[in-house]
């Protein structure tokens, strides 16, 4: 009976992934197709037990600024609806699959590529854009988990200068998200400033982990923030 339970388990696992988009596109109407106007790229990455789906109207914002929205699902499956990133690797294979397609695809600005992840998502932004496993100017990291520092300990390296590395970081976070967060996430944006990577924090008012429509403004001045805009 455990058997055909976990057979059965199995088969719905692989319907539930059927049903998901690898990958969620968003980009001005008309644009990212010619080599004379290429796209700056947000890799947007979903919350840990959630899909991209569930996520992706926030990103929206950023493509109608000009941006190419690029939102990786995972396929690391806890269960119905519940995808993970915790296999830092995998998901570093997937999503640099996923950026040989776009650029086959898409014209892109390969000066201009930006990180972002939400929650556990924010982990992967980072560790991407740590090991350089994707060339960004930086991470935009909404409400940071507190494990993320421990992400940052497995991707320094001492024998890089990251004052000169060009790698920038904006931490946003809601106004009612727990004290002992805030302070873990203010604490993290010091030790990003202490190793040379340059970076600001806004925390948005009257929201907390939920991603209101307040998190795309703040999302629009971290974009701005890293290109210099």
């Amino acid at each position: 009976e455990f058997e055909k339970l976990v057979q059965m388990n199995n088969e719905l696992r692989d319907t539930d992934q059927r049903n998901l988009y690898p990958i969620i596109i968003s980009r001005p109407e008309g644009e990212c197709l010619s080599e004379n106007n290429p796209c700056p790229l947000l890799l947007a990455f979903h919350a840990n037990a959630s899909i991209a789906q569930n996520s992706f109207t926030f990103w929206v914002s950023a493509a109608k600024q000009g941006w190419l929205v690029a939102a990786p699902q995972s396929f690391q499956a806890m269960w119905k609806g519940a995808y993970t990133w915790d296999n830092k690797q995998i998901a570093a294979s997937e999503v640099t699959h996923h950026l040989r397609s776009l650029t086959q695809k898409y014209q892109i600005d390969g000066d201009k590529t930006v990180l972002s992840g939400l929650v556990g998502g924010a982990e992967t932004a980072l560790y991407l854009a740590m090991r350089r496993e994707i060339g960004s100017l930086g991470v935009i990291l909404i409400n940071p988990p507190g494990s993320i520092s421990s992400v940052l300990d497995e991707c320094i390296s001492p024998s890089v200068d990251y004052s000169v590395s060009g790698l920038r970081g904006y931490l946003i976070f809601g106004e009612f998200v727990e004290e002992s967060a805030k302070k873990r996430i203010k604490e993290f944006k010091n030790t990003l400033n202490n190793i040379g990577i340059q970076c600001e924090s806004e925390e948005v008012p009257n929201v907390g982990y939920p991603f209101e429509s307040a998190y795309s403004i703040s999302l629009l001045n971290g974009l701005n923030y890293l290109t210099g805009d």
